[in-house]
């Protein structure tokens, strides 16, 4: 992303959950063309933005002929897997909490 705010997004129950925001220098969508899956969200803009957009294979050809761009690509991805988990693991311990302190 060059310019602007996006927002990240996940839609449930017909209702759109944010998940985040994303600024300028923010890469998305990585980890899905990374992994070969499909995408897990979905992205807006908030306010009028500018970004950049390429293909899977374009992506990959980048990747592999510019190491400094794979290593920050590669170590934000590992970051954003870590929070997805840091994340779901408080979500389930706040769960068990609510659980056992009803019971």
């Amino acid at each position: 992303m060059l310019t602007g705010k996006l927002q990240v997004f996940v839609e449930r129950q017909r209702r759109d959950l944010v998940l985040t925001d994303a600024g300028p220098g923010t890469i998305l969508g990585e980890l899905a063309v990374l992994c070969g899956i499909p995408r897990s969200a979905s992205v807006r803009a908030s306010e009028n933005s500018a970004v950049l957009q390429w293909s899977a294979a374009a992506f990959r050809s980048l990747l592999l002929r510019d190491a400094f761009l794979s290593e920050r690509i590669f170590r934000e991805s590992l970051r954003t897997l870590i929070e997805k988990e840091r994340s779901l693991i408080d979500s389930l311990i706040r769960s068990q909490g609510s659980s056992n302190q009803s019971a």
